[in-house]
């Protein structure tokens, strides 16, 4: 019986990152993963989580959690042309196909699931600070299963975070009362 493929959770800070996964079919990675990934394949599922910095000062802007599914549609390459977010560089990537997100609203948190998933020990929370987090088929499963208990419509969970995004932009390009008040 072949492998099933390599599994993960990748873990998004950003608003514009998060967008521009959903609005290219794409994810791009760090080069320093290139090790990390070397498991990805075509076929494999990688799970969306967003932190809390992601939407701050926005609706759901102080949670953290899984937002969906996506699957790798492509092998992981060299970008032409490196993006950036949140000021870091991204010269990796590969296209995806998203298979479930939830809406904002239906975010699943992490932490009651964590007993039961074997990626994580310990300080779990820690971990996720590496972003990009391998997991096994238990762990797959046991958070595939989770996410599919809420019904949503692909649409309205993109279009939602994209809105979000917009948001995210538009209030950090605003000039804040000190920067307006110094002029």
């Amino acid at each position: 019986m072949p492998t099933p493929p390599a599994a993960h959770i990748v873990v998004l800070s950003d608003a514009r990152a998060l967008a521009w996964v959903l609005g290219e079919g794409r994810m791009a990675f760090s080069n320093r993963r290139r090790r990390a990934l070397a498991d990805l394949s075509p076929g494999s599922p990688m799970f969306l989580y967003v932190t809390s910095r992601c939407f701050r000062g926005l609706p759901y802007g102080e949670e953290s959690g899984l937002i969906g599914k996506v699957i790798v549609t492509s092998l992981v390459a060299q970008l032409d042309k490196p993006i950036a977010f949140g000021g870091n560089s991204f010269g990796m990537g590969c296209s995806i196909a998203v298979d479930r997100l939830l809406r904002p609203s239906q975010m699943v948190n992490l932490g009651p699931l964590v007993p039961d998933l074997h990626a994580f020990h310990g300080a779990w929370h820690l971990r996720l600070r590496a972003g990009f987090i391998p997991l096994d088929q238990h762990d797959n499963e046991v958070i595939h299963e989770r996410l599919a208990r809420e019904s949503t419509s692909l649409e309205e969970a993109c279009d939602a975070y994209m809105a979000l995004a917009r948001r995210r932009e538009d209030k950090s390009l605003r000039p804040t009362r000190s920067s307006a008040s110094s002029r």
